[in-house]
C-alpha cells in the first residue's frame, strides 16, 4: 500500500515491522563456567516460554558486553568469592537498572547457617540496590576439594558433590521471570 502525503511517497510499515524486537540480556561472569551454564539456561527458558512475543534473550558475557545496546530488560549474574559476589560483576549490578540478578555458589546449600545468610545477604543487597524485582542464589561448583580445615569452617560434609548447581531450579526461577516479564508486554 502506497500513501502520498505533501508531495512525498512513503510505504507503511507492515504490522511485523511496526513491532520492534524486544531484547533481554543475561550478563553474567564466570570463574568455573556454572555462570555461563545458568546465564545460557535462563535465555533458552525465556526464548521458549516467550515465543509468541517479539522478544529475544541472549547470554552475554560481562567482559565483552556492548553498551551501547539499550535492552528492553538485563539479567545479570555471577559467582560469590569470599561471601560477596565477585567484585567485577558486582559493580555491573550496583551501576545499572536491572530487572533480576542471579548468583551462584558452592557453599549455599551446604554451609553453616551464617554463611548462606551472608550470601543470600550480599546478593539482596546488590539487587536492591540495581531495583531488580527479583534474585536468587543457585548451587555452585567447585574447581578442587576444599581441605579439611575449610570443610570444617563452613560445615561442609567429607562427601559434599563438587558441583551442587540444580539446573531445576534455575527453570523453575525462570518461568517465574517470564511470567514477571509477559506482565510488562
Amino acid at each position: 500500500m502506497r500513501t502520498v502525503r505533501a508531495g512525498r511517497s512513503f510505504r507503511k510499515p507492515e504490522a511485523s515491522q511496526e513491532q520492534e524486537m524486544k531484547t533481554i540480556e543475561i550478563v553474567y561472569a564466570s570463574k568455573t563456567g556454572t555462570s555461563k551454564d545458568v546465564a545460557r539456561r535462563i535465555a533458552e527458558n525465556l526464548n521458549s516460554a516467550l515465543k509468541p512475543a517479539e522478544i529475544q534473550a541472549e547470554s552475554v558475557e560481562l567482559s565483552g558486553r556492548n553498551g551501547d545496546s539499550t535492552p528492553w530488560a538485563v539479567i545479570a549474574g555471577g559467582p560469590i568469592n569470599g561471601m560477596r559476589l565477585r567484585q567485577d560483576i558486582g559493580n555491573f549490578i550496583d551501576g545499572e537498572q536491572l530487572f533480576a540478578v542471579f548468583s551462584v555458589s558452592y557453599l549455599v546449600k551446604h554451609a553453616r547457617k551464617m554463611w548462606q545468610k551472608s550470601i543470600t545477604r550480599n546478593v539482596a543487597e546488590h539487587a536492591s540496590r540495581a531495583g531488580a524485582e527479583t534474585y536468587r542464589v543457585f548451587g555452585g561448583r567447585a574447581e578442587s576439594a576444599m581441605p579439611g580445615f575449610a570443610r570444617f569452617l563452613f560445615g561442609l560434609p567429607a562427601d559434599m558433590p563438587m558441583e551442587t548447581l540444580d539446573m531445576s531450579e534455575v527453570d523453575e526461577w525462570s518461568g517465574e521471570l517470564a511470567e514477571k516479564l509477559r506482565s510488562r508486554i
